[in-house]
């Protein structure tokens, strides 16, 4: 195990102690704790629920540049 140095606010700090008592753990042992189950969750990008909303008729990725500058001249 590294060892890691951190600064949190005073209020966090607080809650901590308070979950640390309760759940009769160590502040370090929760934040690993939590930490760990961040960093396992997959992350989801709110803009994949726009994929396939919209039909644009005609693939647009192919000609992107006339797309947004159009016909070249």
């Amino acid at each position: 195990m590294k060892r890691l140095q951190i600064y949190i606010e005073e209020d966090v700090d607080q809650a901590l102690g308070v979950e640390a008592r309760r759940r009769r753990k160590s502040k370090a042992a929760l934040i690993r704790e939590y930490v760990a189950d961040r960093l396992r969750k997959p992350h989801r990008d709110p803009v994949d629920d726009f994929i396939g909303s919209f039909d644009s008729g005609a693939d647009l990725s192919a000609s992107v540049d006339e797309a947004v500058y159009g016909p070249r001249e």
